[in-house]
């Protein structure tokens, strides 16, 4: 999460957007792709006012209501239809952790400034008096949230003099289109002159901050394909937020031995320590300049491969296991690697197992992050559970053992 914005980190140039904005564009579009490698990039800082994001994450958990109960009448009436107990069962409507999942989503990229009191008070009463961005929709009232967002806009570039403002919003009926205003919103910007720039697309915002330049696929498979890069993803892996396309269990293909022996298909519930990654193709890159720095996305797909608690025959065991990740990401020289997306896990199918052994990392890298940063001896005790031994378990439990008491006398001799 990038949190909401203090005063100590401050950037120069700050893009703040309206709901609108948000709400125009797919979360896996070009453009919001776009628009996070600006965010990341740190040149210049991209936020929301707390009333914008809250209202874009009610639009999604109403959506998410509004389809939950159209899916619960629709089992209730094959439930009338079927006269043997219905196999499929939807999930108790959790709206909060819908609400919860959008906020991290927009603010995994989107800093937050705050809708203070004052502003909230002061949106209320334009409202009540139609008052500018408010307005009468046939015979209602409307328009407190756009007030809140344009006046947050407006507080934050007062209190902050040595920054720029750009606010963002294809509203232009109710702000207006950037050139011209009504009273009070012209009083809002009396002073601010020059700092405070309203566009009205996002468009206008990616043609002002980036420039897009030519790329090579070539190089690109290269620098994805590099040790550092791998590096970066299995870091990125071994965090909790990193790690979210896992989190409630994953398909993979499992070996009954070391990797690429015995496959069997199998459901993984985490991994034990981050998995090591293969590059294994991309596609629909892109390149821009940012500031000094060239960043580039695409859609990389890598092959993941490591040991996971597996369930088998109904008992959870380690497991050496493989599957593939599609991901997009966003990179830039330095180097920097951000999986903005991650896809579903997916196990091998027949076809890649012919060529997974010219692929498939060695145990030993497998191993070695268990070593650096498991809780070896949490880990030890649940091999010894019975029913769980074979040779390879036996194998890892006298390596983990190896590596507890080395690290034993390394902690001893350092006292």
């Amino acid at each position: 999460m990038v949190g909401s914005i203090g005063i100590g980190d401050l950037g120069r140039i700050l893009i703040i957007l309206d709901t609108c904005i948000l709400r125009g564009k797919a979360q896996d579009s070009s453009d919001m792709d776009l628009l996070r490698t600006i965010s990341k990039s740190g040149t210049e800082r991209v936020a929301v006012p707390w009333v914008v994001l809250e209202e874009r994450v009610a639009q999604h958990a109403i959506e998410h209501m509004e389809l939950h109960q159209r899916a619960t009448s629709a089992l209730q009436a094959l439930e009338r239809k079927t006269h043997w107990k219905p196999v499929v069962q939807l999930q108790v409507h959790d709206p909060e952790g819908v609400r919860d999942y959008w906020r991290k989503e927009y603010c995994s990229f989107l800093d937050v400034i705050s809708t203070s009191e004052s502003v909230l008070r002061e949106a209320v009463f334009r409202e009540a008096n139609l008052l500018k961005p408010a307005r009468l929709d046939k015979k209602t009232k409307t328009g407190a949230r756009d007030a809140a967002a344009w006046l947050s806009a407006i507080e934050y570039a007062r209190e902050h003099p040595e920054e720029k403002v750009y606010f963002v919003s294809s509203n232009t009926g109710d702000f207006g289109d950037g050139t011209s205003y009504e009273s009070p919103m012209r009083e809002d910007l009396e002073g601010l002159e020059g700092r405070f720039i309203h566009l009205t697309s996002l468009n206008q915002v990616l043609t002002q901050f980036t420039k897009k330049v030519e790329t090579k696929e070539e190089w690109l498979s290269k620098a994805f394909a590099h040790e550092a890069t791998r590096r970066l993803l299995q870091a990125q892996l071994s965090t909790r937020d990193g790690g979210r396309a896992f989190n409630d269990g994953f398909e993979v293909t499992a070996f009954r031995g070391s990797l690429g022996s015995g496959p069997y298909s199998a459901w993984a519930t985490r991994w034990i320590a981050a998995p090591v990654a293969t590059f294994e193709s991309l596609s629909g890159f892109e390149a821009y300049e940012i500031g000094e720095k060239k960043w580039y996305t695409a859609s990389v797909r890598w092959l993941l491969s490591g040991l996971a608690f597996v369930d088998r025959d109904g008992r959870p065991t380690f497991a050496p296991v493989s599957c593939w990740w599609d991901t997009r990401v966003l990179a830039s020289t330095g180097p920097q690697l951000v999986v903005v997306r991650g896809g579903r896990p997916e196990r091998l199918t027949p076809g890649d197992l012919e060529s997974f052994q010219d692929k498939a990392p060695n145990m030993d890298a497998v191993v070695r992050p268990i070593e650096e940063e498991g809780d070896l001896e949490a880990l030890i005790a649940q091999i010894e559970i019975p029913g769980q031994h074979s040779t390879f378990l036996e194998e890892l439990r006298g390596r983990l053992l190896a590596s507890s008491e080395a690290k034993a006398r390394q902690e001893a001799q350092g006292q």
